[in-house]
């Protein structure tokens, strides 16, 4: 006689049927990468991609700065990469390429000058020109450099941090 379903069984499963064991969920978890993630905001969404399993490329500006917060985090890995200077960003991408694992997850967190503090008719320009370089030309610069990384996973996403006031 067939053994009745237990509550442990899933719905579309035979009585009794037990799954063949799977790799542990991290083994199968894509590596991010976080820039701008030494500290506040991108440091803790790193620390929480890390604690869920996943390999995680921390990129600040400075190196010692990454190499501190990456420190800090089991599983983390140091990466220097300034969003606003295409070099760094290329050799960022090609360390990356070169040591692996590739990101599956780009979070583009790296950011400067929240200027709430000034007026449109009264900004300073230049300072606007410095933030359009790092907060919009960087993103698109890292997205474009990481991007051939990112397609080597199937299911690869792109995650753009934004602050609002």
């Amino acid at each position: 006689m067939p053994k009745p379903p237990t509550r442990s069984d899933p719905p579309d499963a035979a009585p009794g049927h037990r799954p063949e064991a799977r790799p542990p969920a991290s083994a199968a978890k894509p590596a991010a990468l976080v820039t701008g993630a030494n500290r506040g905001l991108g440091h803790e969404t790193a620390r929480q991609l890390a604690a869920a399993g996943h390999p995680v490329w921390l990129s600040a500006r400075d190196p010692a700065a990454a190499r501190r917060a990456a420190a800090a985090l089991p599983g983390a890995r140091p990466l220097t990469l300034d969003v606003a200077d295409a070099y760094s960003v290329r050799r960022a991408a090609d360390t990356v390429r070169a040591r692996g694992p590739a990101p599956g997850i780009l979070v583009n967190n790296a950011a400067i000058d929240y200027d709430t503090d000034q007026s449109a008719l009264d900004a300073d320009l230049h300072r606007v020109r410095r933030t359009l370089e790092t907060n919009l030309l960087g993103v698109w610069t890292v997205c474009r450099s990481f991007a051939p990384l990112l397609g080597e996973h199937e299911h690869s996403v792109i995650v753009n941090v934004s602050s609002g006031g």
